[in-house]
């Protein structure tokens, strides 16, 4: 007999058993602790990716191929600039 509710189904040691799904859970964001010396790393990273996709988008003759790459490097400056604020604020934090 199987319970009521949605079910989803697992292997047992032996044999099929039936379980209820269980409800969703909340995953919250967990804080990095990153020294200065790594975010400074992540924040160069993020820069010297970003200026290898405006590169590759600048070579791209196809307007609809280079939308993509002009994307993922303006994310990445983003994610620098993040990076950098992150920097400066753990700076301040110690003073």
């Amino acid at each position: 007999m199987l319970p009521e509710g949605p079910c989803i189904q697992c292997q047992a040691m032996s044999g099929t058993e039936w379980t209820t799904a269980g409800r969703p859970r909340n995953n919250y964001r967990m804080p990095l602790e990153l020294t200065d010396i790594e975010l400074e790393t992540a924040a160069r990273a993020c820069r010297a990716l970003a200026y290898q996709e405006e590169l590759a988008a600048r070579k791209m003759e196809n307007p609809s191929m280079r939308g993509p790459i002009e994307n993922t490097a303006k994310r990445a400056a983003v994610l620098a600039e993040k990076f950098e604020a992150a920097r400066k604020r753990s700076a301040l934090e110690h003073l």
